[in-house]
């Protein structure tokens, strides 16, 4: 559910910044891009998962005002999923 939540509230941000064509092309390949990613990277298997910190995520994307892509993933979002940016190591 979290997985697919980001990927429309984080779809539906780079569309209202008006960069939904020069980040992903359609509003389809952003969903498809993102929940890739958010299964990859957000909530990988065999990780722990935090419903707070997955709803603060959400809750942050839908209301950063900024339309600057590099603020797109609010630093909540990484905290998910205890495996973000592990890299094995």
């Amino acid at each position: 559910q979290f997985v697919d939540q980001y990927a429309e509230a984080y779809c539906g941000w780079v569309e209202n910044c008006g960069k939904l064509a020069e980040q992903f092309g359609t509003l389809d390949e952003c969903l498809t891009n993102r929940t890739v990613f958010a299964q990859a990277e957000l909530t990988p298997a065999d990780c722990d998962y935090s419903p707070k910190a997955a709803k603060t995520c959400i809750t942050e994307i839908k209301d950063n005002e900024s339309c600057n892509i590099n603020s797109a993933m609010p630093e909540a979002c990484t905290e998910v999923s205890s495996c973000f940016g592990d890299t094995g190591g």
